[in-house]
């Protein structure tokens, strides 16, 4: 077996000793992870259609996979393990890199790492004005909102029925109208709004018996009616941004999300049911999102990929043209985060420090029935 041969079944077949992943929810991960990237890029043709999508599937996933199987002290453990401990590693990292960039260009090193370093205790997003002026951490502030969210959610499904949906209806309201005043740190009022999305999720699991017991004409219909929802948000888009909180367009734009995550997730059954090799690609993408996360916010923030894109473009002889140009930055910040990411996992170390070994509730198979639309 050639090695292009082993490392494509090493994509295709990741095993786990405590189940079954649910393989088409890795590759809605996959997607959205590099719709992520995409992104980033800055185009805002394609941020109105990847924006309204890319964070809240993650949110959905995870609601999804809460469970009281354990106990909520080994349930906060789990959720540090798995997501600050990669916050501080990859905040490490970009305190290292700024340093770094400052050193070679003449900056001044210190005041860099002082920025770096408040950016990381403050962990925003985006810039913060109020009350005092920090700099975004990046995109690993999603870090930090989906552990506010998910320990809320784990409180919340051992409440009653009324009090758990007021709470996530007055925690999104507060955390959206706040927002405006004062943004707080590490992320709280991201993930109060995350928490809508991590219900949904949950909901959606607990509907599958239900979802699955409906006519395959309903649930054509009701696919369709996602399309559409998600069509109309992506046409009215006027900045769905969670970063921050912002929600212009109020329930257009939760429900077009909605719309969204759920024909990302019928189209992720059918990538998995058609396409083995593709399908493999985006399992590797989604059941490693974390660590390409994290790959892609020190690239982000460092490489120049600038100036290796005009070089490659003067070589090939294309015109610098801003198509090209996007998608020759696309095509290399895509092959080095696998490429990386690839090389990462082959490291015990780099495993167990960004909390994938082991990998045990939140991407073992959960015994639920299929909850998609369309079977």
């Amino acid at each position: 077996m050639t090695p292009i041969m082993r490392w494509q079944t090493s994509l295709q077949k990741p095993q786990f000793s405590d189940g079954k992943r649910l393989e088409y929810l890795d590759v809605a991960r996959g997607i959205a992870m590099i719709c992520i990237v995409l992104g980033h890029l800055g185009l805002k043709s394609v941020n109105r259609v990847v924006y309204t999508f890319h964070l809240p599937i993650f949110y959905f996933i995870t609601g999804y996979f809460i469970s009281t199987k354990t106990s909520y002290l080994d349930f906060m453990k789990k959720k540090v393990r798995t997501l600050l401990v990669p916050y501080l590693i990859t905040c490490v990292l970009l305190i290292l890199e700024a340093v770094l960039i400052s050193f070679v260009t003449g900056g001044d090193v210190l005041q860099s790492a002082k920025d770096m370093l408040l950016a990381a205790v403050y962990g925003a997003g985006n810039p913060v004005r109020k009350p005092f002026s920090v700099k975004p951490i990046g995109a690993i502030w999603f870090l930090w909102a989906t552990f506010w969210a998910s320990m809320m959610l784990r409180y919340l499904v051992t409440c009653r029925r009324w009090i758990r949906i007021i709470v996530v209806a007055v925690v999104f309201v507060s955390s959206f109208y706040s927002a405006n005043v004062i943004w707080l740190p590490f992320s709280l009022q991201a993930g109060g709004c995350a928490l809508l999305f991590l219900y949904l999720g949950y909901l959606l699991r607990k509907m599958g018996s239900f979802i699955k017991s409906l006519d395959k004409e309903v649930k054509i219909i009701a696919f369709l009616a996602a399309v559409f929802i998600w069509c109309y948000a992506i046409r009215h888009f006027a900045g769905f941004y969670l970063v921050h909180c912002r929600i212009p367009n109020g329930v257009i734009d939760v429900l077009g999300s909605i719309g969204g995550c759920l024909v990302l997730i019928e189209l992720s059954k059918q990538i998995v049911r058609y396409t083995s090799h593709i399908s493999g690609i985006l399992v590797f993408a989604g059941k490693y999102s974390l660590l390409f996360l994290c790959i892609h916010l020190v690239e982000l923030s460092g490489f120049p990929w600038g100036y290796l894109v005009r070089y490659i473009l003067a070589v090939v002889q294309l015109p610098s043209e801003k198509i090209y140009y996007m998608m020759v930055v696309m095509i290399l910040k895509v092959t080095f985060i696998f490429c990386t990411a690839y090389l990462a996992t082959k490291s015990k170390m780099v495993l167990k420090l960004f909390g994938f070994v082991p990998l045990r509730e939140s991407v073992s198979q959960c015994g639920q029935s299929n909850t998609g639309l369309l079977k």
